[in-house]
């Protein structure tokens, strides 16, 4: 790992929880259903339909090579809000990771493509909190998959948004591979909609595998705080979507419920390997009323003679994306890290979680 690799991270560690803090989201107004032929706007421009999927430019990518800092975007050109009950995924393969988000179509002002993202200030935490959001985050290295909601069940995107991704390549094999990505949307009217959904980011920025063991790192994250800051009231939102990301060394996700009804109940677990679609739709939403927070930990096998910290490459992350239907848009991150021992052969290993939410401002029907 270079040494850029790891304090791209540090530094994101660093800003995350003050920059969701000060996020505003995009407020959409009073929504109202697409219509099927071209819509015109107040100064006479009449938009064509929505076509809700696009092929992004592809990369050739030379044996071993990794691709980091490009960025790819497609502005929908949409005067009305629309509602995401799925995206699909494709691609020949290469694609180690992407995340996807939408956000005002005057952001990361340029043509669309691929393009560096630093030339036009793109990060990830100021394109999925001021003004936008996020839309999909790939399992690693899955060169297909579909993050499908629940009936009646959506993502709003505001009007005149733009999708962007932050994508990340690896080459693995022994010749030039040529790649290139594809989203398709399913879009519901916002008649068919009865629940509209808000990310919850969280990041375990400050891992640190010992060589040759097994691992585990545990945070545990005040909601009740929170909410009761930025609303007022308890906790009172479902759980609908978990997507864990981490690399090859990962053995385990866990989200558990603290306090309320349910507290210790496992929201969600995975020790599905990378390469394969790890994101998961609960066939029953998962009720968080009353709870004060929730416990993340990942699990690790490193079995190298190096130590592994978080980042890019040979690196490793331990974050998830969670969709629910909170009022919030919810950002946590861990402080630091403490090795608590050794049980049963793994270290484990515990970090203080910072929380900040900044108000979703979903268009109400």
């Amino acid at each position: 790992m270079t040494a850029g690799q790891r304090v791209r991270g540090l530094v994101t560690a660093a800003a995350y929880c003050a920059l969701i803090a000060a996020a505003a989201s995009c407020d959409s107004g009073a929504a109202t259903p697409a219509a099927d032929s071209g819509v015109p706007s107040g100064d006479g421009t009449v938009y064509p339909p929505l076509v809700p999927s696009h092929d992004f430019e592809g990369f050739d990518v030379a044996p071993g090579e990794e691709r980091i800092g490009d960025c790819q975007s497609w502005t929908l050109h949409n005067p009305e809000p629309i509602y995401v009950n799925a995206v699909h995924m494709a691609s020949e393969g290469g694609f180690h990771h992407s995340v996807w988000y939408y956000v005002p179509e005057t952001r990361y002002a340029g043509d669309d493509g691929t393009w560096p993202c630093d030339e036009r200030g793109f990060n990830d935490v100021d394109a999925a909190t001021r003004g936008g959001g996020a839309l999909y985050s790939q399992s690693t290295q899955a060169p297909a998959e579909s993050q499908q909601f629940q009936p009646g069940v959506a993502l709003v995107i505001p009007p005149f948004s733009r999708i962007v991704g932050n994508v990340h390549l690896l080459n693995a094999g022994a010749t030039t591979l040529t790649t290139h990505i594809r989203l398709d949307l399913d879009l519901l009217d916002e008649s068919a909609v009865g629940v509209l959904l808000a990310p919850l980011n969280f990041n375990y920025f400050h891992i640190d595998l010992p060589p040759h063991a097994a691992s585990e790192f545990r945070s545990e994250c005040d909601l009740a705080t929170t909410y009761m800051t930025n609303l007022g009231k308890a906790v009172d939102f479902h759980v609908y979507y978990v997507l864990p990301h981490y690399h090859r060394l990962g053995t385990l996700f866990r989200l558990e419920a603290i306090g309320g009804p349910h507290d210790g109940e496992t929201i969600f677990e995975s020790t599905t390997p990378v390469g394969e679609p790890l994101g998961r739709t609960l066939d029953v939403p998962f009720d968080m009323t009353g709870a004060v927070g929730f416990r993340a930990t990942c699990g690790f096998n490193n079995t190298t003679s190096d130590r592994i910290f978080w980042g890019i490459g040979d690196q490793e992350m331990c974050n998830t994306l969670v969709y629910t239907d909170s009022e919030l848009i919810i950002g946590a991150a861990t402080l630091s890290n403490t090795v608590e021992g050794t049980v049963d052969g793994v270290v484990l290993n515990t970090g203080p979680c910072a929380l900040a939410g900044a108000r979703a401002r979903l268009p109400m029907h």
